[in-house]
């Protein structure tokens, strides 16, 4: 019997050894467990965010794309509405200009500058070559004058080559101020802008300012054009400033 305890003793101590091992082995493992669980998480939620950050990038290039689809739609449309309801307005130009003739108009395409005009004969034209004419130079003004010719006006915002040559500003004897083709004193007007308030500008104005303008003030561009014109529009008595049109003589 002394035998059987001794082994029984034994087998004891070994399982109460092997238990510990175990209870030591068991934190590692859950530990490890632990990580590894927490590493799969991890991975798991990159996976996700990259995938989610690809359908969001699809997503905004779709909505691009259909932007930008619909805006070429939008523009492709409201282009050809413009070009539906100027191609109604100029058959009606047409029709105003050639009235119920089928013959031919004389044409004459005029350069309309802020100060001078130039003209040049096209000959005698049907209503198609002019309709084609107006199409292809959508800012000309068609018009027709007392002899029954086609004007096409096309207005230039600056000075005709004569009139940088000869232009000056001046004033008349009733105080307007006007464009003149030469000196103020040869009468040829231009184009008359204004009434000056003479008494305002004089109590302003240097002397010899007002010496310049009844002299004439030479304008050779349209640069000394503006600068002219804006000095004096000070002095402009308001009420001829509105009711003066433009331009008295071509």
């Amino acid at each position: 019997m002394a035998d059987g305890d001794r082994i029984v003793s034994r087998f004891s101590f070994r399982m109460r050894q092997l238990k510990k091992k175990l209870k030591r082995w068991r934190r590692p493992l859950w530990a490890l467990g632990a990580i590894l669980f927490i590493v799969g998480l991890l991975t798991i939620g990159t996976m996700l965010s990259e995938q989610v950050k690809q359908w969001s990038e699809l997503s905004s290039e779709s909505v691009s794309t259909l932007a930008s689809v619909s805006d070429t739609n939008i523009d492709n449309t409201m282009d050809a509405s413009n070009r539906t309801s100027t191609s109604d307005w100029r058959k009606e130009q047409i029709a105003q200009l050639f009235g119920t003739s089928k013959g031919n108009l004389s044409v004459i395409h005029r350069k309309q500058y802020i100060c001078g005009t130039e003209d040049r004969y096209l000959g005698q034209q049907s209503r198609e070559v002019v309709s084609e004419l107006l199409d292809e130079n959508s800012r000309w003004e068609p018009t027709i004058d007392h002899a029954q010719q086609v004007i096409l006006v096309e207005r230039i915002d600056d000075l005709s080559e004569t009139c940088k040559r000869s232009a000056q500003m001046g004033m008349d004897i009733e105080g307007n101020l006007s464009l003149y083709d030469g000196a103020p004193s040869e009468e040829r007007v231009i184009r008359t802008f204004f009434q000056i308030d003479i008494e305002s500008m004089e109590s302003a104005l240097p002397p010899q300012v007002l010496k310049q303008l009844k002299n004439g003030i030479r304008i050779s561009d349209r640069d000394e054009y503006i600068s002219v014109l804006s000095t004096f529009s000070d002095f402009a008595v308001e009420d001829t400033r509105k009711v003066m049109k433009p331009t008295v003589s071509p």
